[in-house]
């Protein structure tokens, strides 16, 4: 479950990138700022949960001891719902 969120964060944030840098010139320095610029570009609305899920994505990469299983399990069907509704 863990892997699949780091999957998941990391391919948001490759195809944001490649966005941010071919379209709008710019050269973001984190992988949410990448996000937000997108979302605020193509007018996203959950632009704040795409954001948390780079965040999950590097607290269970940089902090992985620390995580809870029960906690993601929650995060994961917040996901999920975002996901869904776009």
């Amino acid at each position: 479950m863990r892997y699949n969120i780091i999957v998941l964060a990391e391919s948001l944030a490759s195809i944001c990138l490649h966005l941010v840098l071919e379209f709008f010139g710019m050269r973001p320095r984190s992988n949410t700022e990448c996000v937000r610029e997108v979302c605020q570009r193509i007018n996203l609305y959950c632009c704040k949960d795409l954001e948390d899920i780079i965040r999950l994505r590097n607290i269970i990469t940089h902090r992985y001891w620390m995580v809870k299983d029960d906690q993601i399990y929650r995060d994961i069907k917040m996901i999920l719902n975002v996901l869904l509704s776009l």
